[in-house]
């Protein structure tokens, strides 16, 4: 069966191939604090994810996130959880400009929701998907530009009635 994650890892293969014989890697790591709303309830939780990608070209790469919420979060006795969200970007970056470059994502985001009402055997579950996007900032951290600090804005446009995005905070490999 071809899940979410391996479509990603099989489309990030294909397309590198085609596209540049030696494609130069990247990867990052970090933790977003990421709001929920539906309707007039707020969730926040905050997820550690892990992302990796590939230059097909100067400035232009694709790229692939996978995540999980740390932790649970109640509002009005309605416990909500984000167990895994997943994504596949196209990566359009600047050249370096004061010691930082800039960049922005566009792709497609999908994520599990699982939540349950206080004192009762409901077990929701559900997955979205649709468009996502990010913007964010990389600051060098070494000389050799190998290691750096990166904080992202995101969003996930999974349903009319849903508003969920966030703030990352993380490390990469590959400035």
């Amino acid at each position: 069966m071809l899940t979410f994650p391996r479509l990603l890892a099989i489309s990030l293969l294909l397309f590198s191939n085609l596209l540049q014989a030696s494609p130069a890697p990247y990867g990052g790591i970090d933790l977003a604090y990421n709001r929920l709303n539906i309707g007039d309830a707020s969730f926040t939780s905050p997820l550690a994810r892990i992302n990796g990608g590939v230059w097909l070209f100067k400035g232009i790469g694709i790229e692939a996130m996978l995540g999980g919420a740390l932790q649970d979060d109640k509002d009005s006795g309605l416990t909500l959880n984000i167990p895994v969200i997943g994504a596949a970007y196209a990566r359009f970056q600047s050249p370096q400009d004061l010691g930082m470059k800039a960049y922005v994502l566009l792709g497609y985001s999908q994520f599990k929701m699982e939540g349950s009402v206080n004192h009762s055997n409901f077990p929701g579950k559900e997955t979205f998907s649709g468009p996502a996007a990010a913007v964010g900032l990389l600051h060098a951290l070494d000389k050799a530009k190998q290691f750096s600090l990166y904080l992202e804005l995101s969003g996930y446009f999974a349903h009319d009635e849903l508003d969920f995005g966030g703030l990352a905070l993380g490390v990469r490999y590959g400035y």
